[in-house]
């Protein structure tokens, strides 16, 4: 089974940062990427990352079946940075697939995976019950897809102000809340 690292935070909170980071070491490294270009704000954000990652980066673009892409991608030795969950589901959402589903490819993909998996996503169950049925079931998908993958993961990170609060690691003392 790949290393699993999830690596949670609100908006802003420098989660992408910190993922590639984690995968700079690496020979061989996928930027797996969920994000469609629908807007200016977007495009943009992915041009900055696209300069953030450098040229040493393999870009695959997969809005949908990232479970198959990491099948297809994941090689003993190399990372893949799956940016981001959030994303993802929105663009499940929008095309009426089946979440759940999805979800539980995505799982048996990293679980079955070779190598390093790191998975970024949005933290969104810290604010208040959104109003709208959409954005309440949404909210849940991705909350979901946060717990089955945290789930796996051999190591869970929260991002607050561009810090990590290591919420599971291999490491004892950094799943203690007493120093």
């Amino acid at each position: 089974m790949a290393e699993c690292i999830l690596i949670l935070g609100g908006a802003g909170s420098g989660k992408s940062s910190y993922a590639l980071s984690i995968c700079k070491s690496f020979k061989k490294k996928i930027f797996l990427a969920t994000a469609l270009p629908v807007d200016n704000e977007t495009r943009e954000k992915i041009k900055r990352h696209r300069e953030e990652r450098g040229a040493d980066w393999i870009t695959v673009e997969e809005p949908l079946y990232i479970g198959q892409r990491i099948n297809e991608f994941s090689e003993a030795d190399s990372v893949i940075l799956l940016d981001c969950l959030t994303f993802w589901i929105n663009n499940l959402m929008f095309e009426g697939a089946e979440v759940e589903k999805e979800v539980q490819v995505l799982k048996k993909a990293i679980s079955h995976a070779s190598g390093t998996i790191v998975v970024v996503s949005n933290e969104v169950g810290l604010g208040i019950v959104p109003v709208e049925t959409e954005s309440r079931k949404y909210r849940y998908y991705l909350a979901t897809a946060n717990k089955e993958i945290a789930q796996i993961s051999k190591k869970v990170i929260f991002m607050i102000a561009g810090i990590p609060l290591f919420i599971k690691s291999d490491s004892p003392a950094k799943n203690s809340l007493i120093p």
